[in-house]
């Protein structure tokens, strides 16, 4: 694209000033064709023996017919009889990775800025994410580069298209085709290129009077050079929760931006190895519903990706502040039962397991073998907790601990939720990330079961419960 623009203003200037000599004109803008693409070629091989010197040349050379892509664009690519053959000298994980990217970016999902959640994302998220993440000394150097350069001051002649064609590319497919907003790090790699276009602050006869230069230099080392060290310096080492002045800093950065813009789950292990076996009572980590105790939730999960993320810990937010921050993206929060009796009384209630080691769950089996259990949020399972009545959405099941076969209302009546689980020598935290069990849901035929072979047993719809007296008599002999 710079190539191709520079070649069309240099050939609309020859035009002008060598007029009707078309001959030498067919000359000159064949060599620069010729010049452009050899350096197009050459910058080309250099980026593909990068990859491959980076990935260690992993599956390199593979067909497109040996790629497993999800986006539709690369599985029809894929399916031309000719070009599925041909090896392709990229790495296997990078052009694996750009399917999932692009997938990703092609399906409909929730973005979140300043308090708004939008389907379809926003136009100003990239913008916004930059005067709010970007250190505002950085962003003021920006500001007095862009008048330099409007004005004509300075100019870096041969390279202007090079500092501002990338980042005016990046910035407009972002804002109009890219609709996965959920961090600014999709705009980094035009950072570069804005750093070295704000050099030209420093320029030779970039300022107009020799008192104002002397000003200017003075200003630069005495206030905006130690403000960019202080401001980065402030927030040290939780640099990926920086959030600038206009923001209001990093405590206040969920105001805008949450995700991988502050909390990526950075801090998570910190607070289980470090904080939790400190606190002076047992931690829950983020759990599904009100319930007493100290409670540890990020800050992502607790804003919310999306409208019905949002409402699952609105009962937090709204009765409760937190009397603990650790690394900016994580809140630790303090909740009685006298509490939840006043801001929670009508809300489900998220059960705790008081001794997860001791639970016979994890010796058992699974009703019905587990046969059409489904999970909602895989990743969550396995740290002790019970959910309170989330819904469920259908993923592939998996042997995966549980720590109880059933879930409970708010009145105590079991929901009998079956789950499918392993023998007690499985580790207990073996799904990385584990935080939250969510009781899983489904219609189960418990005649399955080793221990009721022959028997007829009744079959429980996905979240419905059992009448009173058959669901003490059913209790009583599965509760193991």
């Amino acid at each position: 694209m710079i190539l191709g623009l520079r070649f069309g203003r240099e050939a609309l200037d020859y035009w002008r000033r060598r007029g009707a000599e078309t001959r030498s004109l067919l000359r000159v803008l064949s060599r620069r064709v010729l010049g452009g693409l050899g350096l197009l070629m050459v910058l080309g091989v250099g980026a593909v023996v990068a990859l491959n010197i980076g990935f260690r040349c992993e599956g390199s050379l593979t067909p497109l017919k040996g790629y497993r892509f999800v986006n539709k664009n690369f599985q029809t690519l894929a399916a031309v009889p000719v070009l599925r053959d041909v090896p392709l000298p990229l790495p296997y994980p990078y052009l694996q990775g750009i399917d999932m990217v692009a997938q990703d970016a092609s399906a409909p999902s929730w973005s979140y800025l300043h308090g708004t959640y939008s389907r379809n994302g926003f136009r100003s998220y990239f913008l916004s994410a930059l005067l709010v993440k970007v250190p505002s000394a950085t962003l003021l150097l920006l500001a007095l580069a862009v008048s330099l350069w409007a004005c004509g001051r300075v100019r870096a002649e041969g390279a202007e298209d090079f500092l501002t064609v990338p980042v005016a590319f990046l910035w407009i497919y972002l804002s109009f085709f890219f609709r996965l907003d959920i961090g600014l790090r999709y705009f980094l790699p035009a950072l570069p290129f804005l750093f070295v276009f704000i050099a030209r602050c420093a320029a030779p006869g970039a300022w107009p009077f020799a008192w104002v230069s002397t000003a200017w230099k003075a200003a630069a080392t005495a206030i905006i050079l130690p403000w960019l060290a202080l401001s980065s310096w402030w927030v040290h080492p939780h640099y990926l929760a920086y959030f600038n002045e206009l923001a209001g800093g990093p405590a206040n950065g969920w105001r805008w931006l949450i995700d991988s813009n502050l909390d990526w789950g950075q801090d998570g292990e910190y607070v289980r190895q470090v904080y939790a076996p400190r606190s002076t009572v047992r931690l829950l980590f983020d759990p599904s519903g009100p319930i007493a105790g100290r409670i540890a939730v990020g800050v992502t999960s607790l804003t919310g990706r999306d409208p019905e993320a949002a409402r699952r810990h609105a009962w937090l937010r709204a009765s409760f502040r937190p009397i603990a921050t650790i690394g900016y993206s994580q809140k630790i929060f303090d909740v009685s039962e006298s509490d939840l009796a006043v801001c929670c009384a009508n809300l489900p209630r998220a059960r705790a397991i008081e001794d997860p080691d001791a639970d016979l769950a994890l010796t058992g089996s699974a009703f019905g073998e587990g046969d059409g259990v489904a999970v909602r949020f895989a990743e969550r399972l396995n740290d002790g907790m019970i959910g309170a009545n989330e819904p469920v959405t259908g993923l592939t099941p998996r042997a995966r601990p549980l720590r109880h076969p059933l879930g409970h209302t708010a009145d105590g009546r079991a929901n009998h939720r079956v789950s499918e689980l392993r023998p007690q020598r499985t580790p207990r935290h073996e799904v990385p990330g584990a935080r939250l069990c969510f009781p899983v849901l489904g219609r189960q035929d418990l005649a399955g079961h080793p221990r009721h072979q022959g028997r007829r047993q009744p079959r429980v719809a996905s979240g419905t419960s059992l009448p009173a007296g058959a669901d003490q008599r059913h209790s009583a002999r599965h509760r193991a």
